[in-house]
């Protein structure tokens, strides 16, 4: 009985950590762009401005990649970027805890069939898109 207590508030535990990081990563975005006077200062001032995509966790392998120009649209997209992993993250959580109550969720199942490495992958590449 100790054991699954230990198990229950282990899992609670990360499921709100992980909520947490995500986000505190998308409030510390709105803060740099707040910081220069909000969304209107932020792109008068990087207006034209080359951003290397070629960096990691993603690209930085990819060292041909052209620079980008700071736009309206790429801002948009950065914001969207971490924004998805605050939203999808606790929603993954959740579904995570659902599959789990009802048996179907396990984390040494890791077939191809099973929910777990498919939960675990979209948790994987949506924290990389937030960090790039």
């Amino acid at each position: 009985m100790r054991s699954i207590l230990e198990n229950n508030f282990l899992g609670l535990f990360c499921y709100y950590v992980y909520r947490y990081f995500a986000i505190v990563i998308h409030k510390f975005q709105r803060m740099m762009i707040e910081e220069f006077g909000g969304d209107e200062a932020f792109l008068e001032r990087f207006e034209n401005t080359p951003v290397k995509i070629s960096t990691g966790p993603c690209c930085c392998c990819c060292l041909c990649m052209p620079f980008g120009k700071i736009s309206r649209r790429l801002m948009f997209m950065l914001k969207m970027g971490t924004f998805q992993l605050a939203f999808l993250r606790p929603v993954l959580m959740i579904f995570t805890l659902v599959l789990w109550v009802n048996g179907t969720f396990s984390l040494d199942d890791l077939t191809p069939s099973g929910p777990a490495i498919w939960i675990n992958t979209s948790l994987g590449v949506s924290t990389i898109i937030a960090l790039w």
